[in-house]
């Protein structure tokens, strides 16, 4: 039996007097005073309930959630029916990470007054927390029909409706909230991606350029608006807005980070590297600078350097999905590496992590049995991996597929006789083409290696500046229909978008893979420009393509009967191109041929380009250039033969892709 404490009159009285002491200079603000009340008031009554519940209270608003939840427990032992004191011993616990036990304390709140709105809000928070966002959901809906002015919990909601990717039930909730408070950034930018991610990109844009007039000088919509145009991947755009940004505010190490990663996607890492520099000399401990820094690194090919940058994030932060996957990219695992209890522990307690970060751990995992040849384990990783993200992925089957079958009904022979050599006449361009994992960036890496070549990466220039988008779409404008100076001003816009990058280059490459698509458009706008179509074994190609990191650029890859369909449609039309292309316009070359003899298909790449040759081709994994590519680490290796023929590690799991490439 619990022995009861008895408290003098006269402590009772001393409790009380500077209780009401406390809580009156709490409520001024005057938090030192206060506490120094509330303390005496438990001095003289370790039990008095106010006292406990106010100096809880005051520990939260102070950044002490610790002393804040050992002050509510004893609170709500004493008061055990008391809903507010329940519901802020919830928020601590919440504020602690302690997600279950926050919500058993807000679940008896909620048994005592069903219709306390706050209990039913904290309650969503600690569901979106552990990613349980359907749970969140129900628990928002239940504070907004009670209070329907929430607008925290509208807001809360509808993030919650992005992850279950609820879009237009999300665009309700945030337009609420944004139509009654246009001044809260926070609601502005979560409207504007939804939007972008709903398809209503000019919605979205046009939200900002609102927020941009009436608030010119706020160096957060400025750094908003620019995260949102690299989501369009108008990164140029984007960046001038960074960079406005951080005129505003110098401090402001998030704008640094979104700046750097910009640089980088555009091939600018050394830029990119003294941003993150910058970011650190403010913050010398922000996980999310090193892991730029580190990544900039890895693009310019100093690999031990970027390890090393990961491996202290990860010390910071042994939770980091970015660091683990970074990492795991530019190291061989072994048995005894300390990396993999990190590991296995976020794998084994994904209640912690948010939609898609499960996903990427996997991938995660899956490199390290692979490292460890442990195949099946791998590739058991690799399958869940694919598995769950395939949705977020959104990917269309027959939209996509139709779009591959639509540009070989456009592009007839006779469409490709009657308008050939009437575009632009720039020599400049070379597009590498092909399936991503095919060896493309091996090729570009290659021809980079020659003085007269700039290697552009990956480029959005043709997708973005001449057709208008990489989305699966059909052509926005009637091929047959174009005039030759309508066919020289789109080869214009390309070359001028493009010649910036590299003013003395007498070419610039250009591996976006998709690229494969508008084959007879480039040929059209482009006659002169080269085409080289890269293939491999579509075996290793399809696996390598399942093995990408999420989120990759392509969104047939996490399936493996799509995957395989996808290439055979791909396959299809490229034996299209092969009969409508003149025969000068495309090579072809076989990932295969390269490995076995590199000299021979090195000559036939740069004669082919026009070029002299020059020995420093062989040498390509010398070549000092920023690469962003899945293959950054390989192409800074000499050739190595182990990933032909690496499909067979897994063959007795591949039946769904086998039998898509056979057709079946």
């Amino acid at each position: 039996m619990q022995k009861t404490v008895e408290i003098n009159p006269q402590s009772a009285k001393a409790a009380a007097m500077h209780s009401q002491a406390a809580q009156a200079l709490h409520g001024q603000g005057r938090f030192k005073e206060a506490e120094v009340h509330y303390l005496a008031s438990l001095k003289a009554d370790p039990r008095h309930v106010d006292s406990l519940h106010g100096l809880g209270l005051l520990y939260l608003q102070t950044d002490h959630p610790q002393k804040a939840a050992d002050l509510l427990e004893q609170a709500a032992h004493a008061a055990s029916d008391n809903v507010a004191i329940l519901s802020n011993l919830g928020f601590a616990l919440l504020r602690l990470k302690r997600h279950e036990d926050a919500i058993a304390a807000f679940a008896k709140a909620i048994a005592i007054n069903p219709d306390y709105a706050t209990a039913h809000f904290n309650t969503g928070m600690a569901f979106r927390e552990l990613g349980r966002h359907q749970e969140a959901v129900s628990a928002f809906d239940k504070a907004i029909i009670l209070n329907p002015g929430h607008g925290q919990a509208h807001y809360q909601r509808g993030l919650s409706l992005m992850e279950l990717e609820r879009h237009e039930e999300a665009i309700a909730d945030f337009t609420a909230v944004y139509k009654h408070n246009p001044a809260d950034l926070n609601v502005l930018y979560a409207l504007c991606n939804v939007l972008a991610a709903a398809d209503r990109k000019q919605e979205a844009l046009h939200l900002y350029e609102q927020a941009l007039k009436s608030a010119p000088k706020s160096p957060v919509v400025h750094n908003n608006y620019g995260l949102l145009l690299a989501l369009l991947a108008r990164h140029e755009e984007a960046i001038t807005h960074y960079e406005t940004a951080l005129a505003l505010d110098g401090t402001m190490v998030l704008t640094y980070c979104n700046l750097g990663n910009s640089l980088n996607f555009l091939g600018r890492s050394e830029e990119a590297l003294k941003v993150f520099a910058r970011a650190l000399a403010i913050e010398p401990d922000s996980v999310t600078a090193i892991i730029g820094a580190g990544y900039s690194k890895m693009c310019l090919g100093n690999l031990d350097q970027a390890k090393e940058d990961f491996e202290h994030g990860l010390r910071l932060d042994p939770r980091s999905i970015e660091c683990h996957r970074y990492l795991s990219e530019v190291k061989t695992f072994r048995e005894d590496d300390p990396q993999i209890p990190l590991i296995e522990d976020l794998v084994n307690n994904m209640a912690a992590t948010i939609k898609g970060q499960q996903a990427v751990m996997h991938f995660v995992r899956s490199k390290v049995k692979s490292d460890l040849k442990q195949y099946d384990d791998a590739f058991a990783e690799l399958l869940e991996g694919n598995r769950q993200w395939r949705p977020i992925a959104a990917y269309k089957e027959e939209k996509e597929l139709g779009v591959l079958s639509e540009m070989a009904r456009v592009f007839t022979p006779e469409l490709i006789r009657e308008k050939s050599g009437l575009g632009e006449s720039s020599t400049l361009p070379i597009f590498i083409i092909g399936m991503p994992r095919s060896g493309t960036t091996l090729v570009e890496q290659i021809l980079a290696s020659h003085p007269q070549v700039f290697g552009g990466d990956e480029l959005t220039d043709f997708g973005f500046g001449v057709v208008g988008s990489y989305d699966p779409e059909p052509l926005p404008f009637d091929v047959a229909a174009l005039s030759a100076e309508d066919l020289k001003r789109l080869g214009r816009i390309y070359v001028d978008r493009v010649q910036p990058k590299a003013p003395d280059a007498r070419h610039i490459t250009d591996k976006r893979p998709e690229n494969f698509r508008f084959a007879g458009l480039i040929h059209l706008v482009l006659p002169n420009a080269r085409i080289i179509h890269v293939k491999r074994d579509p075996r290793d190609t399809c696996v390598s393509c399942f093995s990408l990191f999420p989120p990759a650029t392509f969104r047939f890859t996490y399936d493996l009967a799509e995957l395989g369909r996808y290439y055979r449609a791909y396959e299809t039309l490229m034996a299209h191109w092969r009969a409508v292309l003149p025969q000068t316009a495309m090579l072809e070359v076989q990932y295969e041929n390269i490995v076995e003899n590199l000299e021979e298909q090195a000559r036939r790449l740069v004669a082919f380009c026009g070029l002299e040759w020059d020995p420093r081709c062989l040498e390509f994994h010398k070549t000092d250039r920023s690469v962003r590519t899945a293959s950054l680490a390989q192409v800074r290796q000499p050739l190595y033969k182990s990933s032909m023929g690496r499909w067979r590690r897994y063959e007795k799991h591949l039946q769904p892709l086998l039998n898509a490439l056979d057709g079946n």
